[in-house]
């Protein structure tokens, strides 16, 4: 008998020694991490990214319409069209996607404020001292789809726009073709 109890304490002792050397040994936890969170942090590395590339984006369109702004509104550029200003916008903008889903919308109001306002919509009848308002936008797809609940609409891209207002100023009225 007391054989057998002695047979039972080694047996126990050697699985109790083997059990703390295998819960000592890290052979293998690096890889099991990795699998675990390397996918968490890569989609953590790829958002901030596509933020950084939706924020140069941003302020590309807004420096583009300012220049826009900057010609109408000094008669440098009297007769433009909207496809003129789509134009200039998207050679200044950095990664602006200048496909059709890129707009470009403006209003020209006559002098006057508030509910006095006459629209004149038409870039031909351009005068000094008229207010033109021009937006510009388009819809960034996003490729991180995480980031959608918290920057986009649900529908998987980012609206990117941006807007100026300025009252022109005095110039010589050019008739335009």
């Amino acid at each position: 008998m007391r054989k057998l109890i002695a047979e039972i304490r080694n047996r126990t002792a050697q699985v109790r020694r083997k059990g703390r050397l295998f819960g000592r040994r890290e052979d293998g936890s690096v890889a099991i991490e990795y699998v675990v969170l390397g996918p968490i942090y890569m989609m953590l590395l790829l958002g901030i990214f596509e933020i950084a590339a939706i924020s140069m984006s941003m302020t590309s369109v807004r420096v583009g319409l300012d220049n826009v702004g900057r010609l109408v509104r000094t008669g440098q550029a009297q007769c433009v069209s909207d496809d003129d200003v789509k134009e200039i916008v998207c050679r200044n903008s950095i990664g602006t996607s200048c496909e059709s889903s890129f707009s470009v919308e403006r209003s020209v109001y006559s002098s006057g404020a508030g509910a006095d306002a006459v629209s004149v919509n038409d870039w031909q009848s351009l005068n000094a001292d008229d207010i033109v308002l021009i937006t510009a936008g388009y819809d960034w797809p996003l490729m991180v789809p995480l980031l959608d609940p918290f920057l986009g609409r649900g529908q998987g891209s980012v609206p990117i726009q941006s807007a100026v207002v300025f009252k022109s100023e005095t110039y010589a009225n050019v008739t335009c073709n």
